[in-house]
């Protein structure tokens, strides 16, 4: 569920303390499991519970392959 309250989710409040609060919902988040919302029960459920992939996990394999895909294009760019 959204863990952000009201301070927290305002957009305009650079409050050392409201930054803190958010470095901390953040890396929080890093380390829960990959979730996604079940449609039928509208619940939030891990993506895979068995693999126990985590937010940092899934962040970090979504950015090897991003940093693979700009090499393919780039490698591709200057070979034509």
């Amino acid at each position: 569920t959204d863990s952000l309250k009201d301070t927290e989710a305002s957009m305009d409040d650079s409050s050392e303390q409201n930054l803190d609060n958010l470095d901390k919902i953040g890396n929080d988040l890093l380390t829960k499991l990959v979730s996604a919302v079940n449609l039928e029960t509208g619940l939030l459920e891990p993506i895979d519970p068995d693999e126990k992939v985590t937010n940092a996990d899934a962040l970090i394999d979504f950015a090897s392959k991003l940093v693979a895909e700009r090499n393919r294009r780039r490698q591709a760019q200057f070979s034509t």
